[in-house]
């Protein structure tokens, strides 16, 4: 099991860090995902041999809309 934390910029209400919740959570491979909406965090554990790559967590954070905290736009 491993674990990874993400910073993410965008979210405004409950309803955000929800919607960002249950779309990472249902993603193979993922144990748990928590997302704290006033430090903008995501944070995920999962199982490293049911995920290719770790960048599946910040792409299906942009597909919602959102942005990871220090990339260039």
């Amino acid at each position: 099991m491993s674990q990874t934390t993400i910073k993410i910029t965008g979210m405004r209400c409950p309803g955000c860090s929800g919607r960002v919740k249950r779309t990472v959570s249902a993603l193979p491979g993922v144990r748990q995902a928590d997302v704290v909406l006033e430090t903008g965090t995501l944070t995920v554990d999962y199982d490293e041999t049911q995920l290719a790559d770790t960048t599946i967590f910040a792409d299906t954070v942009k597909s919602l809309g959102f942005k990871i905290a220090g990339e260039a736009a």
